[in-house]
């Protein structure tokens, strides 16, 4: 068992494809516009979620604050 955690852990970051890739579409005038219709309809559906999320969060935390 050659693998440690150290050399698990030296390799590149997962996350650097993902903003290579929102910044590659976001300046990009080469994708159709049905694809970048489909794109800001998930992006609004994901923003909607994370609102309601984030009020759900608020409820929670008020009723947090009132029992303390």
């Amino acid at each position: 068992m050659g693998n440690s955690l150290k050399e698990w852990g030296e390799g590149k970051s997962l996350e650097e494809p993902d903003e290579v890739t929102t910044t590659t579409l976001e300046k990009s005038d080469r994708f159709s516009p049905q694809l970048k219709e489909k794109l800001e309809e998930q992006s609004d559906y994901i923003l909607k979620r994370m609102e309601n999320s984030y009020q759900r969060l608020e409820k929670v935390l008020k009723a947090f604050n009132r029992i303390r």
